[in-house]
């Protein structure tokens, strides 16, 4: 993506999928929130590394919504070298 995404979650999935289309190297996750924005920092499920804010791109729908321990989707696109938190995970 060239520019930064606009929009809510739903928004900047579907800009997205229009940019990439299908992609094999556009890999849908779960992620939780370690950290709290402004200094937020997100740990993908399955990986140890933590993502800073300089890694990711937060929706701003649900930017001064994230707390710590919050599940949220991620997108992950350019073999992990772009990262998006485009929602809030919620599990029933």
């Amino acid at each position: 993506m060239g520019s930064k995404p606009k929009g809510k979650g739903a928004a900047m999935l579907i800009e997205a999928m229009r940019e990439y289309g299908y992609n094999k190297d556009i890999d849908i996750m779960l992620g939780k929130v370690t950290s709290a924005p402004p200094s937020i920092k997100v740990q993908p499920e399955g990986y140890t590394f933590e993502l800073d804010a300089d890694d990711v791109v937060v929706g701003g729908s649900v930017a001064d919504k994230l707390n710590e321990g919050d599940l949220v989707i991620l997108i992950s696109a350019n073999d992990g070298q772009q990262w998006y938190v485009i929602d809030k995970a919620v599990m029933y």
